[in-house]
């Protein structure tokens, strides 16, 4: 604002908005790494009182906005909004890197018919968004976003598609992407740190994150493949539930009806901890759930969906399960095809009916104690017939499990050497899994000493 007229006497401002203007992130006076962000009122009245805010009926053209100051003095040259401060337009580009730049209220880099490829995100910020602050549409495959932090915003990442030209061979590495669907004017029922609908041949690895409606979530429309993506080594913390978002961590989801391709998906080496949900799936296609983390949550793992008498199909080998308040395994359907792999996992503590079954098999009685749960016998089905209730020894050298590094085993765990071959080479840190793997995210190498 460069101009603005005083409304009364209380320290509120006003100015004709000379455009049509976003409804939050008015920042007060701007200096070097220091941001004042305004409050969005719902009235002139409540401006008044509320120093730090502002209003406007529709932040529309030629409508009034209203500015209250922190310290209830002329805004005039001190107040700056968002959205038209810079507006990239990439076409049909290729090979573009946007590299260590720092964007606030980034609004007009979501370029709706581009079909742009190979664009690079690297160490850049990206903060006070509106609906996404990344967002990659039908024909932009080849998207990487490495090293970036992404926060307050309504989404974070977001592959935005109905069809099989999804975005494809993308790469989401080494992200911090936080409080997103936190603010009022950003929440949502998605709130996605990362949100990915269809494609193939994506890498979600190596993310930190924290206060967001959910973590990293594939979707599939009902004709929508969704094929060979990696999720790995991703940290995920604190998620909510605000605005009606689901508080998943790590999650597959589908349209009831959809039995497109959806085959080749892992998900190794995660993290969730403190959240609703650690991890969730809705595939009919084998998802393999492998060398996990649930800590903390309220549920450990839960399917749902039935389609037909088709269910998901989950394969969950060398997870560790601590301290989930309503069930380890919530197997929250009733459908008869399905596949639950369940073995060579850790439950802890020892609970009475932290296991749910919605089956046939379970014959009225849903909830089950881990002894009950072993006994289940179905075609297909393993029943953790050679999984333990123990205590896996986390470090937890922070002392309230804030870092990855709190879920490495001591060396007297019963997690070590008690996994099972699944394929995988390397543990949550990159270092080799050789000989019996460990239980759990990271590997020890406690290996018996020759005589």
């Amino acid at each position: 604002l460069t101009e603005s007229t005083s409304v009364g006497a209380n320290g509120v401002w006003s100015i004709p908005l000379a455009g049509n203007a976003g409804q939050d992130w008015y920042f007060q006076d701007i200096a070097p790494q220091s941001y004042t962000v305004l409050d969005k009122v719902g009235s002139l009245e409540a401006c008044t009182k509320t120093p730090g805010s502002h209003f406007s009926p529709t932040y529309g053209h030629s409508k009034k906005l209203y500015i209250h100051c922190t310290d209830g003095g002329d805004p005039s040259g001190r107040i700056y909004g968002p959205r038209w401060g810079y507006d990239f337009k990439l076409g049909s580009t290729k090979f573009i890197t946007f590299l260590n730049l720092t964007l606030k209220a980034p609004a007009r880099i979501d370029p709706i018919t581009a079909k742009a490829t190979h664009i690079r995100w690297k160490g850049c910020k990206l903060s006070y968004g509106e609906h996404s602050l990344l967002a990659f549409r039908d024909g932009m495959h080849h998207m990487e976003v490495i090293n970036c932090e992404l926060s307050w915003a309504a989404n974070g990442i977001y592959n935005i598609s109905t069809t099989n030209d999804a975005p494809s061979h993308y790469r989401y590495i080494g992200n911090h992407i936080h409080h997103i669907g936190v603010r009022p004017s950003t929440r949502n029922r998605d709130a996605h740190a990362i949100g990915i609908q269809g494609g193939a041949n994506g890498v979600i690895e190596g993310n930190r994150i924290e206060h967001c409606g959910s973590g990293p979530l594939l979707y599939a429309f009902t004709k929508q493949d969704l094929k060979d993506c990696v999720v790995r080594r991703n940290f995920v913390k604190d998620l909510h539930q605000l605005g009606g978002a689901s508080g998943y961590g790590i999650s597959t989801q589908c349209m009831n009806n959809s039995l497109s391709e959806k085959s080749g998906n892992l998900f190794c080496h995660n993290i969730v901890t403190n959240s609703p949900i650690a991890y969730r799936f809705q595939f009919e296609k084998e998802q393999k759930v492998f060398n996990n983390v649930a800590f903390n949550c309220n549920i450990g793992l839960q399917v749902t969906r039935d389609f037909m008498g088709k269910g998901p199909a989950v394969s969950a080998r060398n997870n560790i399960f601590y301290n989930c308040g309503k069930y380890y395994v919530d197997w929250h359907t009733a459908a008869k095809d399905y596949i639950l792999d369940f073995d060579y996992n850790i439950y802890y503590p020892a609970a009475g009916q932290a296991f749910f079954h919605g089956g046939e098999y379970s014959k009225g009685k849903y909830t089950k104690s881990f002894s009950e749960w072993q006994a289940l016998k179905e075609k297909r089905s393993n029943f953790d017939p050679s999984s333990m209730i123990a205590e896996p020894g986390f470090s937890n050298a922070s002392g309230i499990y804030s870092q990855p590094s709190d879920f490495n085993c001591i060396s007297s765990s019963p997690a070590i050497d008690a996994g099972a071959p699944v394929g995988l080479l390397e543990d949550f840190a990159g270092n080799p899994i050789v000989d019996s793997p460990d239980i759990g995210v990271f590997e020890q190498h406690r290996k018996s000493s020759a005589l």
